[in-house]
């Protein structure tokens, strides 16, 4: 596995809340923990499950969802085009 990899997906799993709340976390590690979108999504989980939690409950879970992928589709789109070019570009010199 690819080192950056693993310490993405590993920094997603203990700090974006998918193990234990980020509430227990050091102070330290807090803002860097609401940088991913994996905590979002599991706070909304367990205000919905855990506590019953209404549609209007969850608005800032949502809203922060969204944009996010207002902001990451549109990127991993260019990104896609751009690889997609590149990659015809180089069979096209095979």
């Amino acid at each position: 596995m690819n080192p950056l990899t693993w310490l993405v997906t590993t920094a997603a799993t203990v700090l974006g809340g998918t193990c234990f709340p980020v509430e227990i976390l050091p102070d330290w590690l807090k803002p860097i923990s609401y940088a991913f979108p994996h905590v979002y999504v599991f706070e909304g989980l367990r205000k919905a499950l855990l506590r019953g939690a209404s549609l209007g409950a969850l608005s800032r879970e949502l809203a922060v969802l969204a944009a996010y992928a207002a902001v990451s589709v549109p990127i991993g789109a260019l990104l896609l085009r751009e690889v997609e070019r590149y990659v015809i570009y180089k069979a096209r010199k095979v």
